[in-house]
């Protein structure tokens, strides 16, 4: 296990296209390159590149907050988008050089308190779940929206925990598992008694109309242990959630719910364990196999890859230490911490390698990082994000992003990729040299 910040061992050579404006007022081609770049006669230039390119952007309506996008499973051309704010769906129709917004629908749920958190999509495409927190303090839904005969249309609402924040839906469709965050910065109303939060399980096996919730495993070990992602393993049954606030990322399995003895079987603890400060872990992604987790770090502006089977640690990687992201990006100065912020992750395999993605909310950038062997991640490429971006690094202001990117999702037969922009209200396109290539 590393312990320490994992240096570039392997280093390709990595140029990056961004824009600047000529004395035209166009913008022009620029090339960034990777400070830690291989010669051009070396051998390491044999490993394919997934080179992200931005490709477009379209605005969403005025104060949407658009936050979460995903792929349809099972579709090369369709994707969904969740605005938390306005609790409206919008699905896109994409192909290799654009996209367009479709049919969308308006949700009430629980009137002005509750707000769109998360979402994802089934494996099978039929159905998908949207949590909703309730900002009066009242515990959260899930709410399944039928994407096959009723399209759009709530079936189930299933009440959870407070201030459901990451859902997931095992590969087989039987579980579904929410990490009910109960934030106590969000949600100043939480009794100082109730500490942490939880994770509810709901088995989906008696049919989607009349799932419920069959086991809540409080997460009350600290004041602040707050669930803040999850995710469920290939295997249906190992299942990782990240506890932002103490920095943590704790396993269990569904098949133990029920035993008298069940406890997580594994926490990571980013602090203690490994002496980073505080890590604080939101975005988690696992590879095909299920073997292999990447997780955001937002605090330390890092991320970590995950040995699954061990539940360790198998490298820490710096991303400002590493020189990653070009000076012209933006960064939260006026922060000490957080100045990047990685949120949402993914992972993907393309040309026999696997390739980590990460959206940058303070930074208008996705990050792209080759780690097929997860014990020395090296740098791909990076893109910008968002409709305002050259004005955001051409005003130098280095502060908070006025674009704030949040939400990846990534079609994993073309390689194409999608990030919500919440804070400027927007959706981008972004293309790779895998985009006409089945992985």
């Amino acid at each position: 296990m590393k312990t320490g910040i994992a240096a570039v061992a392997l280093a390709c050579c990595l140029s990056v296209v961004g824009c600047s404006d000529d004395d035209s007022g166009n913008n022009v081609p620029v090339e960034y390159v990777h400070p830690n770049a291989c010669a051009a006669d070396s051998s390491c230039e044999a490993n394919p590149r997934f080179d992200i390119q931005e490709m477009m952007s379209l605005a969403t309506g005025a104060d949407e907050n658009p936050e979460i996008v995903r792929v349809i499973p099972g579709t090369v051309n369709r994707a969904v988008l969740a605005s938390s704010a306005s609790k409206k769906l919008t699905f896109i129709d994409y192909g290799a050089a654009s996209f367009s917004f479709a049919e969308s629908y308006s949700y009430d749920l629980g009137g002005t308190a509750s707000e769109m958190t998360s979402m994802t999509v089934s494996p099978d495409g039929k159905f998908l779940v949207i949590t909703d927190a309730r900002a009066d303090c009242a515990k959260g839904f899930l709410h399944i929206v039928d994407l096959d005969v009723n399209h759009g249309t709530i079936i189930n609402s299933i009440e959870v925990g407070y201030n459901p924040d990451s859902v997931a839906i095992s590969k087989d469709g039987r579980w579904l598992v929410s990490a009910d965050e109960d934030d106590r910065e969000d949600r100043p109303c939480k009794p100082a008694d109730r500490h942490g939060g939880s994770v509810s399980v709901i088995d989906l096996s008696v049919g989607l109309e009349l799932a419920t919730v069959v086991k809540t495993i409080p997460t009350d070990w600290d004041v602040d242990a707050e669930p803040e992602g999850v995710k469920i393993a290939p295997d249906n049954d190992t299942v990782l959630v990240a506890l932002q606030e103490t920095s943590q990322l704790a396993f269990f399995r569904l098949s133990e719910i029920n035993d008298a003895d069940f406890a997580m079987y594994a926490v990571i603890n980013f602090v203690d364990d490994l002496g980073v400060s505080a890590g604080e872990p939101d975005g988690i992604a696992l590879n095909e196999e299920g073997d292999i987790a990447l997780v955001g770090l937002e605090k330390t502006d890092s991320f970590a890859m995950i040995s699954v089977t061990d539940a360790t640690v198998l490298a820490l990687y710096s991303i400002e230490d590493n020189g990653d992201l070009p000076s012209s990006y933006n960064r939260d100065l006026e922060k000490s911490t957080k100045r990047m912020e990685p949120e949402e992750v993914a992972l993907i395999k393309a040309g026999g390698q696997v390739f980590a993605l990460m959206a940058l909310q303070e930074s208008h950038a996705v990050l792209v990082y080759n780690v097929t062997d997860p014990t020395e991640p090296f740098f791909d490429s990076v893109a910008p994000v968002g409709i305002g971006y050259q004005a955001e690094d051409d005003a130098g202001l280095n502060e908070k992003s006025e674009i704030g990117s949040e939400g990846l999702a990534i079609c994993m037969q073309n390689a194409i990729t999608f990030i919500a922009n919440e804070r400027e209200g927007s959706v981008t396109m972004l293309t790779s040299s895998f985009t006409q290539v089945v992985p």
